[in-house]
């Protein structure tokens, strides 16, 4: 299977991202964006989300902020 066939099978789908603020994470975002992905952006801090989510469709990303450290 082409690369073009595997990336068709996220065209309307919801990729939810933890971390996507980091380096890897936001790198993600865009690969999966540019293969016709929707976005669930999740990370502890909301500035670098939004900064994030600037660079997409309002429509196609969502920016949620999450800490899911466990304190025990």
């Amino acid at each position: 299977m082409n690369k073009d066939k595997k990336m068709d099978r996220l065209n309307g789908k919801v990729i939810a991202i933890f971390g996507a603020s980091g380096d890897i994470g936001s790198a993600l975002a865009h690969e999966f964006y540019d293969a016709g992905a929707n976005l669930s952006l999740i990370a502890r801090g909301l500035d670098g989300l939004k900064v994030l989510a600037s660079n997409f469709d309002p429509m196609c990303a969502q920016v949620i902020r999450a800490d899911g450290s466990s304190e025990d």
